[in-house]
């Protein structure tokens, strides 16, 4: 008994070796040396070979694959018969399960080396396939990309297979080109997708965060998804870096004090091969990546970039100064004067404010108001809802110092781009957007103007805590769109300071509430003093709900101020105005 045992070790041991050195080994009997005679140096894909392949879907992803690794594997199961293993890229050195096999079809972009040399020319929404070597590549950096090309592959490899000879080969690669702002970057004289970008693995100052809004500009706008890594990894033969990197030389630090600089100036430096991005601190280092991003800006389709060896430039300032104030939709009520709302603004005079609770009523009353039309436009957006008192974010801006270049509503809903609201929602509820540009020195900002649900008095809807929650997460899901604008968010958000809405709104993100921020600071601890009835509420009753948050890497809050502006004994509106002046580097 005791020898049969032994007996049935070894042979299963026998074949787990023979198992992995089918699925891992070099010298495997390929399916081409059977019917391609192995001789000719050029792989082309049978149906034989195919039914040796394995899907790979990536590991590391933020979107799912899984729809087109089915896709193909339920085609091939149709045509061959055999259906196909689907794992991820995973790999472990020595292991027998997680190894690469030499027959896969990658679902998007894998940790395969065929992807990382092919995939340099594939632009982000891109789609279509490949067979690189002996790899087929299913194309896409995202899943929606990644299921039009398992569709393309099934319809022209698949569905049109021949009954015997090759399927495919590498004359029959297909890629179906998305639309970009620009179709060629060179960055001295340089394609830009050849470049990847290198920040310091101890991050002081930012770097990583930096690197990560260059990427996606650069992305958004030529399609091409650079490498972004840790000074950790390899070399590059071309790199644009990013702050004080192990890359960083002697002669790199002589050539950029060389050229007078000071933590007052920005830094853009040519290397041997590539570029390298210097600034104090964060901000320093905005302005720098902001630098290179309007000298890429400048053209038609097709920009040539070519950086001197040293690029050293004082930061400057835009100051601004802006309100949010919740004037309360029922202008008619005779308990307070609507006339000193206005001259609340007035007073103030903010370049630019956002109103919540605003009518169209509110909107023509602003506008008719001489002294308000003279000196400010209107961006008024989308009104919420379809009714007659609906409520709109209107932003004003002084129309002398700003051309207004871009204004959108969105729905603080699954469904932004349209009128809806959360399913526990008391309200539709939207932010307006307005990107601005300053007149005399051609900097863009972007002012947002938001109001998240409340509820109505008496009202006790258990669920509002959690829809403001996922309000204020839709807000900051359209913020990260624009990660090379410096942006200031004003509104009402019906939440105190200590909730997990408004730490949200600071917490990991590029926001930063002005308060907590402000050089200067007139903290009255309330912005809530009366009700809808314009009774003063009990001290303990009163509350900070309206706000104001900048993107703290590219905005400097000099002043905030809650603004008690009560008027002849009698409060406006039934919230108190938020004012602040900032400065935009740049």
């Amino acid at each position: 008994m005791k020898k049969i045992v032994k007996i049935s070790v070894i042979i299963l041991a026998l074949l787990q070796f023979l198992l992995c050195f089918s699925a891992c080994g070099d010298n495997q009997k390929s399916p081409e040396d059977s019917e391609t005679g192995g001789d000719s140096g050029v792989f082309e894909l049978t149906r034989e070979a195919l039914a040796q392949y394995t899907i790979v879907t990536p590991r590391q992803t933020s979107e799912n694959m899984d729809v087109a690794a089915n896709d193909v594997q339920s085609s091939i199961k149709k045509l061959i018969g055999v259906e196909l293993e689907i794992k991820d890229d995973f790999l472990m050195e020595g292991s027998d399960l997680f190894c690469e096999s030499e027959y896969e079809i990658l679902i998007g972009y894998t940790n395969r080396e065929e992807c990382y040399g092919f995939y340099s020319d594939v632009k982000n929404n891109d789609s279509g396939y490949a067979l690189v070597g002996k790899k087929i590549l299913i194309l896409g950096y995202s899943a929606s990309a990644v299921n039009s090309s398992a569709i393309e592959f099934k319809l022209d490899i698949l569905n049109n297979a021949p009954d015997s000879g090759a399927i495919m080969s590498a004359e029959s690669n297909k890629i179906i080109s998305g639309k970009y702002d620009f179709d060629t970057v060179l960055l001295n004289g340089v394609s830009v997708n050849k470049y990847k970008i290198v920040y310091p693995a101890f991050v002081t100052s930012g770097e990583n965060d930096i690197a990560v809004y260059l990427q996606n500009y650069i992305t958004e706008k030529t399609g091409y998804v650079l490498k972004c890594e840790n000074d950790e990894t390899a070399v590059s033969e071309y790199e644009i870096q990013i702050g004080e990197t192990s890359r960083v030389t002697d002669g790199m630090r002589a050539e950029r004090d060389g050229a007078g600089y000071s933590k007052e100036h920005t830094y853009i430096g040519k290397t041997d091969k590539g570029i390298w991005l210097y600034g104090n601190g964060k901000s320093g280092m905005y302005v720098a990546f902001e630098r290179l991003l309007s000298a890429m800006s400048e053209g038609d389709k097709n920009i040539t970039l070519e950086i001197p060896s040293s690029v050293c430039e004082s930061i400057k300032g835009l100051d601004l100064s802006v309100m949010s104030y919740n004037v309360y939709y029922d202008l008619s009520d005779t308990k307070r004067n609507p006339d000193d709302v206005i001259a609340t603004v007035k007073q103030k005079s903010p370049d630019v404010f956002g109103l919540n609770e605003s009518g169209m009523d509110w909107i023509d009353k602003f506008n008719d108001d001489t002294d308000i039309s003279t000196v400010y436009g209107c961006a008024e957006g989308q009104a919420s809802e379809r009714a007659n008192d609906a409520s709109y974010n209107p932003i004003f801006y002084k129309k002398d110092k700003f051309e207004l270049v871009e204004i959108g509503t969105k729905w603080l809903s699954a469904t932004p781009d349209k009128i809806s609201k959360l399913p526990d929602a008391a309200h539709y509820k939207i932010f307006t957007y307005a990107i601005l540009k300053d007149k005399t020195s051609g900097v863009k900002f972007m002012y947002v103007n938001v109001h998240l649900d409340g509820s109505n008095d008496g009202d006790t809807h258990a669920k509002l805590d959690q829809v403001r929650k996922n309000q204020a997460e839709v807000l900051k899901s359209f913020a990260q769109n624009y990660t090379y604008l410096p942006i200031v968010i004003g509104g009402d958000f019906n939440e105190k300071p200590t909730s997990s809405v408004i730490r949200g709104m600071s917490g990991g993100t590029r926001f930063k509430y002005c308060m907590d921020v402000a050089d200067e600071k007139i903290d009255i601890g309330a912005t809530k003093k009366v009700n809808s009835k314009f009774e003063l509420l009990a001290p303990e009753n009163c509350g900070v709900l309206d706000y104001m948050f900048v993107t703290a890497d590219s905005v400097t809050v000099r002043k905030y101020e809650q603004f008690d502006n009560i008027i002849d004994g009698k409060y406006p509106s039934d919230h108190l105005p938020v004012y602040a002046e900032v400065t935009v580097k740049y």
